[in-house]
C-alpha cells in the first residue's frame, strides 16, 4: 500500500524567552506535517497492516522534511501524533505512528534522542473525507531554560 500524501507543511518554532527569562539557548521545535488520505475511512478493517508497512515511507520524507528544517541545531527531544478525520479510527492513525515511522529522527540521532512519543488522536469534528494528518516534532530541548 502506497499511503497518498496531499500536502504537507512544516512549522518551525524558536523560543528566545520563557516566563519572562530569558534563554542562553533558544529553544527551537520543528513540526514536519502531512495531510494523508485515509483508504480505510469509514469502514472497518480488521488487517492494519498494510497501513503499518506504509508507515515507514510516510516517515521517511516527513524525516527528511523536519531534519531539513532543523538545520544544524541538535535534535534532543522527540513526538509524534496523529489527528484522524470524522469517518476515520483511532487505529488508523496508530498504525501510521510506528517506531518504523519514528526511525528517520533516531537514525539521525544515533539514539541519543530523548523520545516523549505522545498519541494524540482527535476528531477533526468537520464535516469533510477525512484528511489525517500525521507529523514528527523534534526540539533542541524539552522546555526553555529547563
Amino acid at each position: 500500500m502506497q499511503i497518498r500524501i496531499r500536502r504537507t507543511f512544516t512549522v518551525i518554532e524558536e523560543r528566545r524567552e520563557e516566563a519572562g527569562r530569558v534563554s542562553n539557548l533558544p529553544l527551537r521545535r520543528v513540526a514536519a506535517v502531512a495531510v494523508v488520505e485515509n483508504p480505510y475511512a469509514g469502514r472497518y478493517i480488521e488487517d492494519l497492516k498494510p497501513m503499518i508497512d506504509a508507515s515507514a515511507t510516510l516517515g521517511k520524507e516527513l524525516g527528511s522534511l523536519a531534519l531539513s528544517a532543523f538545520g544544524d541545531h541538535e535534535v534532543q527531544s522527540y513526538g509524534k501524533g496523529g489527528i484522524v478525520g470524522v469517518d476515520g479510527e483511532q487505529e488508523h492513525a496508530n498504525a501510521l505512528l510506528t517506531t518504523a515511522f519514528a526511525n528517520p529522527i533516531r537514525v539521525h540521532q544515533e539514539r541519543r534522542t530523548w523520545y516523549a512519543t505522545r498519541y494524540s488522536n482527535e476528531s477533526q469534528g468537520r464535516r469533510l473525507r477525512p484528511l489525517p494528518l500525521r507529523r514528527h516534532v523534534a526540539g533542541t530541548s524539552g522546555r526553555t531554560n529547563a
